[in-house]
């Protein structure tokens, strides 16, 4: 049917010339009507004229071209354009609510269309950033009437008769097209101008003649008017001479409606320019190359690589019809790779001058900062206000400290003379980047399968184009690597990847320095990791001249900005709301609950002030980057672990919120180890805590705890987690205004929020100084691999190991077969902790505890979960962070 045709149109259209393109578009035009058959269900065309329908069949069929030729680039497959007619039956209550103008609808019937399965693994766009629309999709087309993101200015609300032509993008270019006037506009929706760049003083080097563009306009004009006289003699032969005068009546009627219900809009500033040549335009542009499909500004794939892939396209005949779209895909592989490691030679550490513009840049974000936050600093007697304001000190000096420390490293490695690289290495380079790109997508493809076999029968569809996708993608490259190894064989003779020096640049940074910075943050088990931890001393708010000690480990989820700012904020808040219960405290019968409650109150009002920052700051005057900060600890999330001993009463004070744990060894008379747990998980598999929120939330029973979550998060308390605790409606302003993350629903039924709550669970336990013991505090990536009396009986051997290790060695480890992950489904290799793997080699017992849990003596199974970085070691271990703390030290030594 009519898909079988456009791919014919694709193989055998004319794309060498100007005059081939445009007769291609004319046939297409001319052909459109007659060829498409009528859609499946109710007529969408009553109403229309002739000249409206073939208006909009001209955006129709340009579009189709359009995506054609996107199809022959390879920008996306041929297989996946649905060219229409579109069955909308199911979709016309939705249009009819929105208030959508019939030539809208009848459009949104005829377009081309991606089949939203199939293509659900791509990036591609249509044009530049403009990502591919679709009027089937519910969240396509009411974003597209929310342009500018403002429902009270009727200035804002797209007219009945305008629609996108490309997805709503936040921040990025839309292509609009307005049905009244059959114009077409690119915008943005944080302007009011139209961004086309051949309009008016819009014009640049790229752009077509005026007299190109007068011819096309006088050409829009004469097939225009031929088509408005052949319909008028249409009419009049079927209906004679009176009805065709009545038709030319109606249209003038309609249109003269047009004007009258038309309000003041923001379109109506606009100059725009016809339908027709503006979509004649792009396909010139990527005709000649103008524009490279995936090479936009905003494009996460092949931005700033334009030259490379217009090298690639000419070097195999493009837009000739002997086009080798094969050949080209394969070069296309390279061109990513090869760019990532080429430069001068005789310049080192390219990245200097970004680092010191990063540094400028910092200071002078630091200085307003610092002047806004000591500005509200003075002004404000609120505690949580004071904060914030803190907090937003803080991280401007942060940000500026960490652009120095970089430029300072870089500037060590240039007075080493370290970085260079030598420009006859470059193809042996790129054939080991090459392969390297194949093995990471290769072990990725690994994990999505396992992920999707685990997942049974609740894998999405798209799942499986997601694998196809990954292998189509791992077949080129594969592709590629042989081709980059035939050429570095050939420029390098005699010479192979294991012959090039360590100490050369890759990725403008030297290699070996690469290993060591990494070698560095191994105690972190995470890159980045999402976990923070403080211990410290302060004094006791009694003022008895005692000295309390504090420790605290934060298990940061979907980012670390939350742990970040605990780490900073938590304890100083903790020691604010103590001193205000300083008179309780001081008294022993009450001291403890006193305690209790102050620690409570601190931690709900610091997450008070996290999550109603989103209340304020879109109102603000801040720029938008400092306002997308603030915002952040609040889109993220973290668990809190807080422990305080207080010396004069031997008291350790543990407070809890999330599923970070606390555990007490304590020796007993026989000299083994007694596990004594000090806070209890708080997640979704908790019956109490599910209990505690159903009865929070009657009549949700049912739709909030499932599969050991809370709608979808595994802690039921945590810091942050705005999702769980803001309004929908602030939801949704948050995700289309500050890009935050996109509210639960309609996954999730999110009714009555808040769900979730930082208030912790505190609990106080007298410590004996005269029994030996210890307290373990750590995030659940420790948990995950050792039970609580596992981890005791760890800490307790090490101890009685620590004294005697000078002078002794450990047995040697024994000897394990070849591993891979395979052993771990087929239950070959425990994940968790076993006896047999224990080993004591480490002068550190949190450090101990860590090698233990993953993988002990079986220093290969370490390793293996130590190679992977986030996102994909989440599938081998979790963020861990540890703290071990020993009392008791008389009996101890």
């Amino acid at each position: 049917m009519w898909g079988t045709k456009s791919s014919a149109l694709l193989r055998d259209s004319p794309s060498t010339t100007t005059d081939s393109l445009t007769t291609t578009i004319m046939n297409l035009n001319t052909a459109a009507i007659p060829l498409r058959p009528s859609p499946a269900g109710p007529a969408l065309d009553v109403g229309l004229t002739p000249k409206q329908k073939a208006r909009l069949h001209e955006v129709a069929d340009l579009l189709l071209e359009i995506y054609q030729t996107l199809a022959r680039m390879r920008r996306i497959k041929a297989a996946w354009i649905q060219p229409g007619p579109h069955d909308l039956t199911a979709h016309l209550p939705l249009y009819a609510s929105l208030g959508l103008d019939q030539r809208v609808i009848y459009l949104y019937s005829i377009m081309p269309c991606l089949d939203p399965v199939a293509s659900s693994a791509s990036s591609a766009c249509f044009f530049e950033t403009c990502r591919f629309f679709d009027p089937r999709n519910e969240e396509h087309v009411r974003d597209a009437r929310e342009f500018f993101h403002d429902e009270d200015d009727p200035l804002c609300e797209l007219r009945p008769w305008t629609t996108a032509l490309s997805q709503m993008g936040q921040y990025g270019a839309v292509v609009m097209y307005e049905a009244r006037r059959h114009v077409v506009v690119f915008m943005d929706n944080n302007s009011t101008e139209n961004n086309d760049r051949n309009l008016g003083n819009g014009r640049d080097e790229w752009s077509v003649s005026e007299e190109e563009d007068e011819e096309d306009e006088e050409d829009d004009e004469e097939g225009k008017k031929e088509e408005e006289e052949k319909d008028e003699e249409e009419a009049e032969h079927e209906d004679g001479e009176d009805d065709g005068e009545d038709d030319g009546e109606e249209e003038e009627e309609e249109e003269k409606e047009d004007e009258e219900a038309e309000e003041e809009h923001y379109f109506d500033y606009l100059d725009a320019r016809a339908a027709g040549a503006v979509l004649r335009d792009i396909l010139g542009w990527y005709r000649d190359l103008v524009d490279v499909p995936g090479c936009a500004a905003d494009d996460e794939e092949w931005e700033g690589h334009d030259d490379a892939l217009r090298a690639a396209y000419r070097k195999h005949g493009w837009p000739g019809e002997n086009f080798d779209g094969d050949a080209f895909v394969v070069d296309r592989a390279r061109v990513k790779p090869a760019a990532e490691i080429r430069f001068e030679p005789e310049k080192v550490l390219p990245s200097r001058l970004y680092l010191e513009y990063m540094v400028r840049e910092s200071e002078k974000a630091e200085k307003a900062a610092l002047a806004q936050g000591h500005e509200k600093l003075a002004a404000t007697n609120d505690v949580d206000e004071e904060w914030v304001a803190r907090w937003q000190i803080w991280n401007a000096e942060r940000l500026t400290c960490e652009s120095k420390d970089r430029l300072k490293r870089a500037e060590e490695l240039i007075a080493q003379g370290r970085g260079r690289q030598k420009v006859e290495d470059l193809p042996l380079w790129e054939w080991d980047k090459v392969r390297r790109v194949l093995e990471y997508q290769q072990r990725s493809l690994g994990w999505l399968k396992e992920r999707l076999e685990n997942a049974g029968t609740l894998a999405l569809p798209t799942s499986q184009e997601y694998i196809r996708y990954d292998e189509e993608l791992i077949a080129t490259l594969q592709k590629a690597c042989v081709a980059s190894q035939a050429d570095a064989e050939r420029l390098c003779p005699g010479r192979s990847i294991s012959s090039l020096d360590p100490d050369e640049s890759v990725d403008g940074l030297e290699m070996k320095t690469k290993l060591d910075y990494l070698a560095g943050n191994l105690r972190y088990t995470e890159h980045p990791c999402e976990d923070r931890f403080l211990h410290g001393i302060f004094p006791s708010p009694r003022e008895d001249g005692n000295q309390w000690m504090a420790w605290a480990v934060f298990d940061g989820h979907a980012g670390w900005q939350t742990a970040d700012l605990l780490e900073k904020q938590l304890l100083p808040v903790v020691r604010h709301h103590l001193s205000q219960a300083k008179a309780e405290i001081s008294r022993p019968p009450a001291a403890v609950d006193a305690v209790r409650n102050a620690i409570m109150r601190a931690f709900v009002s610091l997450d008070d002030s996290i999550t109603k920052a989103a209340l304020d700051t879109p109102q603000s005057n801040e720029p938008l980057h400092e306002k997308v900060k603030l915002l952040a600890p609040g889109y993220a999330g973290s668990c809190a672990l807080l422990s305080l001993y207080d010396p004069s009463s031997t008291t350790l004070h543990v407070a809890c919120t999330g599923d970070s744990r606390a555990v007490l060894g304590r020796q007993k008379p026989d000299g083994t180890w007694e596990a004594v747990p000090l806070s209890v998980d708080q997640t979704g598999s908790n019956a109490d805590e599910i209990a505690r929120i159903n009865r929070e939330h009657p009549g949700e029973e049912d739709t909030i705890a499932k599969d050991g979550r809370v709608l979808g998060f595994a802690v039921s308390r945590a810091f942050g987690d705005g999702r769980l605790k803001w309004p929908l409606e602030l939801q949704q302003t948050l995700w289309r205004k500050f890009n935050g993350p996109a509210p639960l629903t309609p996954r999730y039924d999110v009714r009555t929020p808040p769900y979730m709550t930082a208030e912790p669970v505190v609990t106080a336990t007298r410590i004996d100084p005269d029994t030996p013991s210890f307290l373990i505090m750590a995030s659940d990536g420790l948990w995950d691999n050792l039970s609580n009396q596992q981890a005791v009986d760890l800490v307790g051997k090490w101890l009685r190991m620590s004294g005697a290790r000078e002078g002794n060695s450990e047995a040697a480890p024994p000897r394990y077969e070849t591993l891979d992950f395979s052993h771990f489904r087929k239950g070959l290799v425990e994940r968790r902790f076993t006896e047999a793997r224990t080993t004591v080699q480490d002068e550190n017992a949190a450090v101990h505890l860590v090698r233990n849990s993953l993988g002990g003596n079986h220093h290969e199974l370490i390793a293996s979960r130590l190679a992977f970085s986030a996102p994909f070691s989440r599938r081998l271990r979790d963020d861990i962070t540890v703290q071990v703390v020993f009392f008791g030290h008389k009996a101890l030594e």
